[in-house]
């Protein structure tokens, strides 16, 4: 279903791995959030920064995987549906740069602010707190890993305008084949 070099798959098997943490992480922000509301009349800002992100982020993954909608045609070639050579590659790695962002900012805050059981407390609210960091550090690194899956399938499709091992750049700007690359035509006598 897809070129050896396409990363979708497991791009599609992180999405999954990050939608699912971020339901855990709603349903934690949201009961800190009710708690703290109900004993202190007010909440922390980190916790409803992280359930922003938790709720924006399962609006972003059932997004991604529209992008991922696309499959080689008859002929071997990429449909991309009218996104250009690259699909929605650039979309996908467009929403989830604001994304990572957003989970590195509420993980190094919310580690910053409580970073061992000593000051987040005993009991049913401490462990909550700490799950919040520990999901939101998890989430962080899934989406670097997401990231890093994009660039690789950015290499593969030739963004980099890299050609081949031993191409070389005519003086018109097209790119000649190198040694080490076969060619379609005749043989040359």
């Amino acid at each position: 279903m897809f070129h050896h070099y396409s990363y979708v798959p497991h791009r599609r098997l992180f999405y999954g791995l990050i939608w699912a943490l971020a339901v855990v992480e709603l349903g934690l922000t949201a009961t800190h959030i009710q708690f703290t509301r109900s004993h202190f009349g007010t909440h922390e800002a980190i916790v409803a920064e992280l359930l922003v992100t938790s709720i924006l982020t399962l609006l972003w993954v059932p997004v991604t995987l529209i992008f991922h909608r696309r499959a080689p045609d008859l002929d071997g070639n990429l449909n991309t549906r009218g996104h250009g050579r690259f699909g929605g590659l650039h979309h996908e790695s467009s929403g989830n740069i604001v994304l990572w962002i957003m989970w590195l900012v509420g993980a190094a805050i919310a580690a910053h602010r409580w970073p061992t059981r000593l000051f987040t407390g005993f009991g049913r609210q401490g462990d909550i707190l700490l799950a919040l960091v520990a999901i939101a550090f998890v989430e962080f690194g899934l989406m670097t890993l997401v990231k890093v899956l994009a660039l690789m399938e950015y290499s593969a499709l030739g963004v980099s305008g890299y050609a081949g091992p031993g191409a070389r750049t005519e003086k018109n700007g097209t790119v000649a084949a190198g040694p080490n690359t076969a060619t379609t035509g005749p043989p040359v006598v």
